[in-house]
């Protein structure tokens, strides 16, 4: 092989990656689109709306920083974090269960809220495994200085919703028999 080939063909490979970085990136990838506003759209330890719960997923960790963990509530897609942030919503009175989207199997937290009530989730993040519990209200404070406001703005194929439906009771939907 001659000299002079010997050296184009690094070259070519350094193009071909190029190339393909490129259009990873003109073709819209399928990375959630988060803002980071100073001011919290959600106060989340203001009172709920009436008639309303609240529901904060707070990661206050630095680990997998760039990661964005889109979260469902009851199928619905109601916020993102990336890095230490935390984003809040309205949920109807009753059964919620709280998802991470893109991880199999997916992380499960099963929560049943009343009118009034704010809910604190934590988004425990590990190394590959990410986990979802129960924030006691007594360390939320110290785990939002931790973060910042995460606001999902926009996802392919995927509309957010600000207000997540509650579970319909099993009771109500079991059919009644006929006499």
């Amino acid at each position: 092989m001659s000299r002079r080939l010997q050296l184009r063909f690094p070259l070519c490979r350094a193009g071909l990656w190029l190339l393909a970085a490129a259009l990873g990136t003109l073709s819209g990838c399928a990375r959630p689109e988060l803002l980071f506003p100073d001011l919290p759209p959600i106060d989340p330890l203001a009172e709920p709306t009436y008639g309303l719960s609240q529901i904060c997923v707070i990661r206050p960790h630095t680990l997998a920083m760039l990661d964005t963990v889109p979260i469902e509530d009851n199928g619905h897609l109601v916020g993102a974090t990336r890095g230490p942030s935390y984003f809040c919503y309205a949920a109807q009175p009753g059964a919620h269960r709280i998802e991470i989207v893109e991880y199999k199997p997916r992380p499960t937290l099963e929560l049943k809220v009343a009118a009034g009530q704010r809910s604190y989730i934590h988004l425990r993040v590990g190394i590959g495994r990410y986990r979802l519990a129960v924030l006691p209200e007594d360390r939320v404070q110290e785990q939002l200085d931790k973060c910042e406001y995460s606001q999902l703005v926009e996802t392919p194929n995927m509309a957010v919703y600000t207000e997540a439906p509650a579970l319909p009771e099993p009771s109500l939907a079991r059919p009644v028999p006929v006499l």
